[in-house]
């Protein structure tokens, strides 16, 4: 009997461990196949304003996260004020770059009250797996892990049960 509530303890171990793996394995398929969301970064725009009050609109500004993902990047005024895209500011997904535009609300913004924006933008990590069906092939990493753990679980219980004599409950 001790010999079956040791292997039941082990079991207990292993699934717990599954369980912490299976965890650490979802955390690092997500950052690989899906593109990360970055919300509020915190940018200096102050570089823009110039002594006339006027926003230079050749000042480039990056974010801290490369690889953007398209069509995501939108500039906050830290006020509430709202930047419209291509209004306000304009984003050349490209070179990765943000430049602010001559307008009253950027200037009265820049001039009134912070010279801080708030960024929201979605970017691929660098380990980003490009291709489609390799996407899909890591994203299986995780269900083979847990089949295989539930397999080899099975598998132990079925021998723990028939070790106590209970091969009927299995079906021999």
């Amino acid at each position: 009997m001790n010999k079956q509530f040791g292997a039941l303890i082990g079991m207990f171990v292993v699934v717990i461990l599954g369980v912490i793996f299976a965890g650490a394995i979802a955390d690092e398929t997500d950052v690989i196949t899906n593109s990360q969301q970055l919300l509020n970064e915190s940018v200096n725009m102050g570089a823009a304003l110039q002594s006339n009050n006027d926003i230079n609109e050749s000042q480039n500004f990056t974010l801290a996260q490369s690889n953007w993902s398209t069509n995501t990047v939108v500039v906050n005024a830290l006020n509430g004020t709202a930047f419209t895209l291509n209004t306000d500011y304009v984003v050349d997904y490209q070179n990765e770059s943000i430049q602010l535009r001559n307008t009253t609300t950027v200037s009265d913004y820049l001039n009134s009250t912070s010279n801080f924006t708030g960024v929201d933008y979605n970017y691929f990590h660098s380990n980003y797996v490009e291709d489609a069906p390799s996407r899909v092939l890591v994203g299986l990493v995780l269900l083979f892990f847990v089949i295989g753990l539930l397999f080899t679980q099975l598998d132990k219980l079925k021998d723990m049960l028939r070790g106590m004599g209970l091969d009927d409950f299995m079906g021999k």
